[in-house]
């Protein structure tokens, strides 16, 4: 059986870091930043 690893992005930026997790397999459940252009630029990401 294998594991699913998730994981929380706080302060997320653009997500640069949620993206190379999500290359090597990982879920992000969740990205969060206060700064609205991060934000809309993190949603974005594939």
């Amino acid at each position: 059986m294998s594991k699913k690893f998730t994981f929380v992005d706080l302060f997320s930026g653009a997500g640069g870091l949620s993206y190379g997790f999500k290359k090597v397999g990982l879920t992000c459940l969740s990205g969060i930043d206060f700064l609205k252009p991060a934000i809309e630029t993190f949603k974005k990401k594939p």
